[in-house]
């Protein structure tokens, strides 16, 4: 990004993620608090990322997508659903889940598809019961683009809308329905960062364990470092993540999302009656 210490024009800083730090290759390296708030009296970095050689590689298509075989929700999928307050109906016919059924690597899971470009390229296949890991994705050489550089839902996120929800998990994305999306856990690829800053209001709804707090505070410092807005939302009660929350929970949260667009005049009233 441009420097906003010595305010070279030529991409001179880079930000590390996993750091929280900066460092610009003329003037040195600099706190990140400071450098987050030179940056907001500034300039407004939103729009002053560059993707370097390396993320536009990475962009490329890994391999050829194979989908493994899968099957209509069944009676065990359905209840385990149920359980976790989602419609297996809803499920079906907006996420496209599928059951694997009971042999193979991937018994006894549901399969989400995911999606670049509107093309399924990828998926993952969530345990019924306590399997490990949780999640399964394919190995690389059997997707058509790689998941870490997706984000779960975003195809589903109405166009030209001005925020988003930020979840952990497909299933947390999935209960909060459209207009949410996941990164697959609390790591953040560069390619799902430029995706989310195209956002200028990004609420944060990760898990309320210690990795979803630290990722949720990194996650949101570097937003406001590129001109972003964002909005930490708290779950009630004893929810541990958004998939936790009751359907009239997440009635309320997003009339909290509303609230806040509607009193800062972000979009239109009419638009989320």
């Amino acid at each position: 990004i441009h420097c906003p210490f010595c305010h070279s024009q030529n991409w001179s800083m880079g930000l590390s993620l996993n750091r929280q730090a900066t460092n610009c290759w003329k003037c040195g390296p600099h706190p990140i608090q400071e450098t987050l708030c030179r940056a907001s009296k500034n300039h407004n970095y939103r729009h002053h990322y560059k993707p370097t050689n390396r993320d536009k590689k990475n962009q490329e298509t890994t391999g050829n997508y194979q989908e493994p075989t899968t099957y209509k929700l069944g009676p065990q999928a359905q209840e385990y659903l149920q359980n976790r307050g989602l419609n297996p109906s809803t499920m079906e016919q907006v996420w496209g889940a599928r059951s694997t059924g009971t042999l193979g690597p991937l018994a006894h899971r549901i399969f989400l598809p995911v999606l670049h470009e509107k093309t399924p390229c990828s998926w993952v296949a969530r345990s019924l019961g306590k399997a490990k890991p949780r999640y399964l994705t394919p190995p690389p050489q059997e997707e058509g683009y790689p998941i870490k550089k997706t984000l779960y839902g975003a195809w589903n996120v109405p166009r030209h809308t001005p925020y988003v929800v930020v979840c952990e998990g497909p299933l947390d994305v999935c209960k909060l329905g459209p207009g949410a999306i996941g990164l697959y856990g609390t790591a953040i690829s560069r390619e799902q960062l430029y995706q989310i800053l195209n956002y200028p209001i990004v609420f944060l709804a990760l898990d309320q364990d210690t990795p979803g707090q630290r990722a949720t505070e990194k996650l949101g410092n570097v937003i406001t470092f590129a001109g972003g807005i964002t909005i930490k939302l708290g779950l009630p009660g004893p929810a541990k993540d958004p998939g936790d929350l009751s359907q009239d929970q997440v009635k309320d949260l997003w009339k909290l999302v509303h609230l806040y667009l509607q009193e800062n005049k972000k979009i239109p009233e009419t638009n989320y009656n």
